[in-house]
């Protein structure tokens, strides 16, 4: 009885420091990023757009999960470089950190028309 007691202690610490240590990873995820935005839009008239522009991402924390363009994301498949996607072939979100900088791209389209968001940038 005395051995399963302690059993029972040591895996509920164990728990509480992975939940632990996946709150920090969020943390260090969190913050905001200094972006390179290249945005394309084409469609079935001809209409194209080609376009490169700077912009401040939030990336926000709400416990276990990261805020991301308005997606919540669980900090546990953003972790060790994996690419997270999201959304159907037509539309999507692929989300992706490498060290201090973050990598997303948005593809949003059918009906004969397509946009792109592609942002890149580090950590400030």
């Amino acid at each position: 009885m005395r051995m399963c007691f302690k059993r029972v202690i040591l895996v509920w610490m164990l728990l509480v420091l992975l939940i632990a240590c996946t709150k920090r990873h969020a943390r260090i995820l969190a913050g905001m990023y200094a972006c390179k935005v290249t945005y394309q839009y084409w469609d079935m008239r001809p209409t194209y757009i080609d376009t490169v522009y700077y912009q401040d991402l939030e990336i926000k924390r709400n416990g276990k999960y990261l805020i991301i363009l308005n997606t919540s994301i669980h900090v546990d498949s953003l972790w060790n470089e994996n690419i997270y996607q999201v959304g159907s072939p037509s539309s999507f979100l692929k989300v992706q950190f490498k060290g201090d900088s973050v990598f997303i791209y948005t593809s949003n389209g059918g009906m004969g028309g397509r946009s792109t968001f592609q942002y890149s940038g580090k950590q400030k």
